[in-house]
């Protein structure tokens, strides 16, 4: 709360400064100083608008995804090669020994190889699901039906020989392939030219998109259902939590100024102390959602969150620049007329965005004087 006050007390001050300014040239006595005073000063106008005004509080937050997996080498060998960039189905993770572990989206890991002596099972039906996805389809006879059969054999050795496998032979190993729910991103794998062990951890990599594969009636087509795993997390005091509710839409602006909206879908139930000794305060977790992924190539790191605490709709608003100081007390704008200008007694109410909400005879529209 002190943020934002801090923020509106600085905004009040420059606008009452110019107002303030105005307004002693319009107390002279003498109304040649005053018409003098006139014609120097630049017919700057604002008009009398309509708009919907709130203000803000800002928090901080980190941008980041909800979801990671572990990515392990499923042999023993060398890493002679890893991945760098984005990874969507078909691409290559790593490679042992100049073999290639292929991404391949579904929720069951692999616990067994794949060939047609293979018992019918949900693992044969995630491997036929990406196949077809791929494009692999032994020319349409690839039926998804969770039976490994010699369409299922040809087309695994279209993919084998595809990604160039030094082996197709139409058989499905676990070594050939990294399961995943959706696009991952690798983070700091291991160095190429290290010794790994079957199991051994390669990566940890962050599900950037969850990806769920659908399967037409017939069990001849794939489709695919797509979420954002990206999420803003925010660790607020306790006495703010009401601040903010489940469903409610917030700005968020990312390190590169990029702005996206948000929406609040989980807010914490228990407080967690950070930090230590007399340093230590009480957090509430606040989990945000972009409503849409930012397009930015930031997907992860610092994010100003802005909740906005108190509206307004349909306001009469003028620019705060407007605002004359009477020394009475109170305030006043310049309106401009056909005849001239005069002033016009207001109230204020709310402060937004270099604009304030006004009551008085005004209407949207009108004209006022702004001084330079």
């Amino acid at each position: 709360m002190s943020r934002r006050w801090g923020t509106l007390v600085v905004g009040i001050l420059i606008g009452l400064g110019a107002g303030a300014a105005g307004w002693s040239a319009l107390n002279r006595d003498s109304s040649t100083e005053f018409a003098i005073a006139q014609a120097e000063r630049p017919a700057i106008t604002a008009t009398v608008e309509q708009r919907d005004l709130s203000t803000i509080t800002s928090y901080p937050g980190t941008l980041g995804f909800s979801n990671s997996i572990t990515v392990r080498s499923a042999i023993n060998g060398t890493l002679t090669a890893v991945a760098n960039a984005e990874l969507i189905r078909g691409d290559v993770v790593f490679e042992i020994d100049g073999e290639p572990t292929v991404l391949l989206y579904g929720e069951l890991p692999l616990w067994r190889n794949l060939d047609s002596d293979s018992d019918d099972g949900a693992d044969v039906l995630e491997m036929e699901t990406n196949l077809v996805a791929m494009g692999f389809t032994a020319e349409g006879a690839l039926l998804i039906d969770g039976h490994y059969d010699e369409a299922t054999a040809v087309a695994v050795e279209s993919w084998e020989t595809a990604m160039g496998f030094a082996d197709p032979d139409g058989s499905f190993e676990v070594a050939q392939v990294v399961i995943g729910p959706g696009q991952l991103r690798l983070e700091d794998p291991v160095s190429v030219g290290s010794s790994v062990q079957g199991g051994s951890q390669i990566s940890v990599a962050m599900v950037t998109e969850r990806v769920t594969d659908t399967v037409d009636d017939a069990g001849l087509a794939v489709g695919q259902n797509r979420s954002t795993t990206e999420e803003v997390t925010v660790e607020v005091d306790p006495t703010e939590q009401d601040q903010f509710v489940v469903g409610q839409t917030v700005n968020l602006v990312i390190a590169d100024g990029t702005n996206a909206e948000g929406t609040v879908v989980e807010i914490g139930d228990t407080a967690r102390r950070v930090g230590n000794g007399a340093n230590a305060t009480l957090v509430i977790d606040v989990v945000i959602e972009p409503v849409v992924v930012p397009g930015t190539d930031l997907v992860q790191g610092p994010v100003t969150i802005e909740v906005p605490t108190e509206v307004v709709t349909g306001a009469t608003a003028v620019p705060v620049r407007a605002l004359l100081t009477l020394s009475e007390g109170g305030y006043a704008v310049e309106v401009v007329s056909a005849t001239g200008t005069h002033l016009v007694g207001i109230d204020v109410g709310l402060f937004s965005d270099g604009f304030v909400e006004v009551t008085g005879d005004l209407s949207p529209g009108d004209q006022v004087v702004v001084p330079s």
